[in-house]
């Protein structure tokens, strides 16, 4: 299979010192993952229905989704609270450790009036200023996205950016959850970064071609893992050595 490079650099070289850099989604699980039990009996078997009682975790298209491209982390650790701005009308601060970066700025509300925002978070839109500047392959784009699985304090908008041509940072727009004060910690996931090559679709219809169907009928002959055994491919994301090191 064709190795595709897509390259992090950060905005400044200095930064390279202290940034947290970006890894591969799949070196790291949500919490919830790592305690969560494979099966929810105390083993491996079957329920009265003949079905295997796997859950969740075992499922591999969620564990593909889970780790599939690369996580940005942020910096720093991030403390969230409540103050009063000169209306005395209470707003959400940031502050973060690094005395050197601006990694949070405010977007005008009304830039998102009238967008459904998701359920349970402030209507006030903000970003996360990011310091990697991602370079893809002719023909590679990216797909941005909130980490998927991730139960955060606050939630990301999805984008797309061509940054095989675009020759800066993306920053990241967010929502921050009601009510939530306190720390993100450094090194959490940020965004979630899945690089794919553009390429003109087109949608037909056909009927069903049944020979598939054949395959599955195979592959059904085990209680356990069929996807997994005989329709996943692997999906890789590495990272290289870094040359600052």
């Amino acid at each position: 299979m064709q190795k595709i490079d897509i390259n992090f650099c950060p905005v400044d070289d200095e930064y390279i010192n202290f940034l947290e850099k970006p890894y591969p989604a799949i070196t790291k699980n949500p919490e919830w993952v790592k305690q969560f039990n494979t099966y929810y009996t105390t083993e491996k078997k079957l329920d009265a229905y003949n079905m295997p009682t796997s859950t969740i975790k075992n499922c591999m298209p969620v564990r593909d989704m889970i780790g599939c491209g690369y996580h940005i982390p942020l910096p720093c650790d991030v403390w969230v609270e409540k103050i009063k701005d000169k209306n005395n009308k209470e707003i959400t601060n940031f502050r973060w450790a690094l005395n050197n970066i601006r990694l949070v700025e405010p977007h005008m509300k009304e830039q998102s009036d009238g967008m459904p925002v998701f359920e349970g978070h402030e209507k006030t839109p903000f970003k996360w200023n990011n310091y990697w500047i991602i370079q893809t392959p002719k023909n590679w784009s990216c797909l941005f996205i909130h980490p998927s699985y991730y139960d955060l304090p606050f939630t990301c908008l999805s984008a797309i950016v061509d940054t095989d041509k675009f020759p800066l940072s993306v920053n990241f727009p967010f929502f921050i959850k009601n009510g939530f004060t306190g720390l993100i910690k450094k090194g959490t996931p940020m965004i979630q970064v899945i690089p794919f090559k553009r390429e003109n679709f087109n949608l037909t219809f056909s009927k069903h071609k049944k020979n598939l169907l054949y395959d599955w009928y195979k592959a059904s002959s085990s209680f356990f893992n069929i996807y997994k055994n005989n329709f996943r491919s692997k999906k890789v994301f590495n990272i290289s050595k870094c040359p600052f090191h």
